[in-house]
């Protein structure tokens, strides 16, 4: 009797060893569901710091803007500030470039207004507004003059930096961005492509299909995601900033014609394209490399975000690009 008990306590420890460790495994598993979008967010945060940068923030005004700075101060090569397109902010979509960068020159990384940690108050959803706040980032950092790298909206952004403040601007690197140079044309036609009514619905996604959509737009071959993912992601990333970055689009949509209105440059320009963007097609940088006479790198097989699908082809256009 006594070895029956024993062995029916056995079974009951057992049993309950092994219940513990399911319940753990799915307590695990909960909160890496609702944290998974963080948890990239903190690892992203960790390589900025390992490159040797910090995080900072300016109030200039109506406007908050959130930065990462750092690198090496006292170098003969020019300070760099680089611009994000939408779909979050800086710290999503520069990583793999500041190793290289911020080993031997100051680096800049803002988040635009609207984007990962930078709001406003003001109600001015325009290029120009952007443009304001990225002067104000240059004076507190104490920068005459940058190099800037600009992605997809962060480009425009940087395009209408160097014609509005050409002194503050050496060179300027477009990222499958049109820059100024996107007429009706070329919107059109984007429209027609997607089988959309507005730059919104491509860019903003609505669900988790549109994130997904996203993921290929960026990527030849998309980084997989699972739906729990693709629902933390429209949650936390795009949720909260809906309305505004929808006004920064119309806005870019509605004063097309103003930024397009010149085309005088007076900033070294370079150009660096996926082969197989389906936003904004390898003809428009084309058209841009033969307009202002600027080298253009074709990253082949990549798509609209060139910098994190082939970062190693990517970062050795770019250093060419600054360092010529």
């Amino acid at each position: 009797m006594v070895k029956g008990m024993a062995h029916r306590t056995r079974v009951l420890r057992s049993r309950w060893a092994l219940a513990s460790v399911a319940l753990l495994l799915v307590l695990t598993a909960v909160a890496l569901a609702c944290n998974v979008v963080r948890l990239q967010r903190h690892r992203l945060e960790r390589g900025f710091e390992r490159a040797g940068l910090q995080r900072q923030v300016l109030t200039q005004g109506e406007d908050r803007v959130h930065l990462w700075h750092g690198g090496v101060r006292e170098t003969a090569k020019t300070p760099v500030l680089l611009l994000h397109g939408f779909g979050g902010g800086a710290v999503w979509q520069w990583g793999e470039q500041l190793p290289p960068l911020s080993a031997d020159r100051w680096v800049v990384v803002p988040d635009l207004l609207w984007f990962g940690d930078s709001s406003s108050t003001r109600d001015d959803p325009s290029l120009e507004h952007q443009v304001e706040a990225m002067v104000g980032v240059l004076d507190h950092e104490g920068l005459s003059q940058v190099d800037v790298v600009g992605i997809s909206y962060g480009g425009m952004v940087g395009y209408l930096l160097a014609r509005q403040h050409g002194d503050r601007v050496r060179r300027l690197v477009l990222v499958d961005s049109p820059g100024g140079i996107y007429g009706a044309e070329d919107l059109e036609s984007l429209l027609q492509r997607f089988q959309v009514g507005s730059a919104a619905e491509i860019i903003i996604p609505q669900d988790e299909a549109g994130v997904q959509r996203l993921l290929e737009l960026a990527y030849g071959d998309p980084p997989y995601a699972p739906d729990f993912v693709l629902r933390q992601v429209m949650a936390q990333m795009y949720e909260p900033y809906r309305e505004p970055q929808t006004a920064l689009l119309e806005a870019v949509v509605r004063q097309r014609e103003h930024y397009t209105g010149s085309h005088e440059l007076s900033v070294s320009l370079g150009l660096i394209w996926g082969e197989d963007d389906p936003v904004f097609p390898l003809s428009i940088a084309q058209r841009i490399s033969g307009m202002y006479d600027a080298p253009l790198h074709v990253l082949p097989k990549a798509r609209h975000a060139p910098n994190l699908e082939y970062p190693e082809l990517f970062n050795r256009a770019m250093l060419q690009l600054l360092d010529d």
